[in-house]
C-alpha cells in the first residue's frame, strides 16, 4: 500500500469516528493533503511543469551525489582489495 492510501484511510477513518479536538498538527496535515491533491491534479500545462522543474531538479541533485558518493566507495574499496607488491 503506497504512503498516500495509507493517509487517505487515516483520514477517512478520521472522517468516520471523528475526534472531539483538532489539534494543531493534525490541521496541519489536512491542509498539506489538501495543497497536494490541488498541485497534483492541477490541469494548467504551465503550472504542473512550474511545479515539477524545481522537483525534476531537486531529484538530479539527489542521483549526482548519490552516484558520486558510490564511486567513491568503489574506488576506496578497489584500492584495498588489490594485494601491496
Amino acid at each position: 500500500m503506497t504512503a498516500e492510501a495509507a493517509a487517505a484511510l487515516r483520514f477517512i477513518d478520521g472522517l468516520i469516528k471523528p475526534r472531539t479536538t483538532a489539534t494543531e498538527s493534525r490541521l496541519a496535515s489536512v491542509m498539506q493533503q489538501v495543497i497536494r491533491l490541488a498541485e497534483e491534479t492541477d490541469t494548467n500545462p504551465k503550472t504542473r511543469m512550474a511545479s515539477l522543474v524545481p522537483n525534476a531538479r531537486a531529484s538530479t541533485q539527489t542521483f549526482k551525489r548519490s552516484s558520486a558518493a558510490a564511486s567513491r566507495r568503489s574506488r576506496t574499496s578497489e584500492r584495498s582489495s588489490v594485494p601491496e607488491k
